[in-house]
């Protein structure tokens, strides 16, 4: 027989009795005596689950930050206490809300001043996800298609600038610069006269409802692809040819 003492407790006694002392309901010393558990040891395993707890919650946080998917405080201390759950660690966390208390938040913290939580952006993940070179290159790519197949000779009819601001710009600022003139009779006008009028005709035709109106007649949006009419194609019955026939020839 050798000298070593047999142990007197199994695990089932060492978790009920690890419950109570993480509840405190008893201390480090009560199990040495009724249960013949070394208070050394009690204090080894704690110190053990504690340690692989915190260090599986603190990668945890840090993996989701670097995913662009930043932790509430909130978020936090429910993860906090469903890891304590999974990991079958005692614990004082409040069961009825199913969160860790904020005690632990600030001691947390406080041992990993590294770590932040924050409230994310409700854009920050949806932008990360957006803004990558396949989806940049298809952007590109569809506004060459568009550049390129633009059909020529159609501004009057189809770019929402032909269509509602440059007659009523080019308007004001003939009314603008014959105005100067009248006021300045003699006198050339100069560059900087000529920027100051092309500002005060600018300033009065750039209004959102003619932006609006330029979009709305071209079809472009809302979108409607039938805006025009046949009686808007009487014009140019003898020239319906596609535009490539008409470059290939």
């Amino acid at each position: 027989m050798d000298g070593k003492k047999k142990r007197s407790w199994d695990k089932d006694t060492l978790k009920t009795v690890l419950d109570k002392i993480m509840s405190k309901q008893i201390s480090l010393k009560e199990p040495s005596t009724k249960y013949g558990i070394p208070k050394n040891t009690l204090h080894d395993i704690i110190a053990s689950l504690k340690a692989e707890y915190e260090e599986q919650l603190m990668n945890h946080v840090k993996n989701l930050t670097n995913q662009c998917l930043p932790l509430t405080k909130k978020e936090f201390l429910k993860l906090a206490y469903d890891l304590a759950v999974n990991l079958k660690l005692p614990h004082r966390f409040n069961t009825e809300k199913g969160i860790a208390g904020k005690h632990f938040y600030y001691d947390f913290m406080a041992r990993h001043p590294d770590l932040s939580l924050r409230t994310p952006e409700s854009t920050s993940l949806m932008r990360a996800v957006g803004y990558n070179k396949p989806q940049v290159e298809l952007f590109y790519n569809n506004l060459e298609k568009l550049i390129n197949h633009s059909p020529p000779h159609t501004t009057h009819k189809l770019q929402p600038l032909d269509r509602t601001f440059m007659k009523p710009f080019k308007n004001v600022y003939h009314e603008r610069r014959d105005m100067w003139i009248r006021a300045n009779a003699g006198t050339r006008i100069t560059d900087y006269d000529i920027a100051g009028l092309v500002g005060e005709a600018f300033t009065k035709v750039a209004r959102l409802d003619i932006a609006v109106s330029g979009f709305k007649c071209t079809g472009i949006y809302p979108f409607d692809k039938n805006i025009f009419s046949d009686i808007d194609y009487l014009l140019c019955d003898v020239t319906n040819i596609p535009l490539a026939e008409t470059r290939s020839q």
